[in-house]
């Protein structure tokens, strides 16, 4: 039996940004760190709950 053609799937991902929903392809590449690190510590955070804490470390400062 013949697969049926299908047409490919397109997902797009939205973060809201200052209240305002902006797709994930325009952010600037410090945005885009931002979210990356925000997501790998909510699944740390989820993976190892009571047994450890994650959090993002502090930006060094320009000096």
């Amino acid at each position: 039996m013949a697969k049926r053609e299908r047409p490919p799937i397109t997902v797009k991902a939205y973060v809201m940004v200052n209240g305002v929903e902006t797709d994930v392809d325009t952010l600037d590449d410090e945005r885009r760190r931002q979210l990356a690190t925000a997501i790998n510590t909510t699944v740390l955070n989820t993976f190892f709950a009571g047994k450890a804490r994650f959090y993002a470390a502090e930006a060094p400062e320009n000096t």
